[in-house]
């Protein structure tokens, strides 16, 4: 929520991404950077996220579920 009202910036949460998505809730913590990059227009960034999140081991996450969802109607334009 902090990062939609601008009360931190997406650098901030790039030390999860970078270190790997390793839990449920860093999934989903991961899936609303990538849904945020979309909310911004950045795409690209967005699918990059997306799919690094599909290839986690974090396969029963909300975050990876619907990384799954978002990446499919993203890529089936």
């Amino acid at each position: 929520m902090k990062l939609y009202k601008q009360g931190i910036s997406p650098a901030a949460l790039d030390e999860t991404m970078r270190s790997g998505i390793g839990t449920p809730s860093n999934a989903s913590l991961a899936y609303g950077v990538a849904n945020w990059f979309l909310y911004t227009g950045d795409t690209t960034r967005a699918i990059s996220a997306l799919r690094q999140i599909v290839r986690s081991d974090q396969w029963a996450s909300f975050g990876v579920i619907a990384a799954e969802a978002d990446l499919a109607r993203l890529t089936l334009r």
